[in-house]
């Protein structure tokens, strides 16, 4: 029997650790009173959030990966990452740069409750530019197998 999959616990846990991506973020005060990096994985962000932000929220893939002895999963995780369109796209660059490098070939870089996770790839960043934001998206594709 399968297991359910929390992705979204854990990619929360390293985005908001990695100093090199929240020092350029802006901070969000959740429901809890809390201020925190602007890291939202729900997708829209919320509409008093202040650029920079990153939402994690979209999962344009996810398919079995089984093999003879288990049951596995590889997962498509979009990481988006938008700041102001002020005419120098620099630090939606060095965002996306920072969180593609956090996680290709990182195996490492994700513990998921019950599952092993046997390798992460990271493609990207593409671009999502519009006349208000600069926008960049990462695509981790995450092969994970049951424990």
């Amino acid at each position: 029997m399968t297991k359910a999959l929390d992705l979204t616990t854990p990619l929360y846990s390293a985005l908001s650790a990695n100093a090199a991506v929240t020092s350029k973020l802006a901070t969000y005060k959740g429901k809890d009173g809390v201020e925190k990096p602007a890291i939202f994985m729900q997708d829209p962000a919320p509409k008093d959030a202040v650029l920079p932000y990153i939402i994690g929220g979209s999962i344009p893939g996810d398919r079995p990966d089984d093999t003879k002895n288990c049951y596995g999963r590889e997962v498509l995780r979009d990481l988006r990452i938008y700041t102001k369109n002020d005419g120098d796209n620099l630090k939606v660059e060095e965002i996306a740069e920072e969180v593609r490098r956090m996680f290709h070939r990182k195996r490492t870089a994700l513990t998921v409750s019950g599952f092993a996770v046997n390798g992460i790839s990271a493609s990207g960043p593409m671009s999502t530019d519009s006349l208000e934001v600069y926008g960049r998206i990462v695509t981790l594709r995450i092969s994970l197998s049951e424990d």
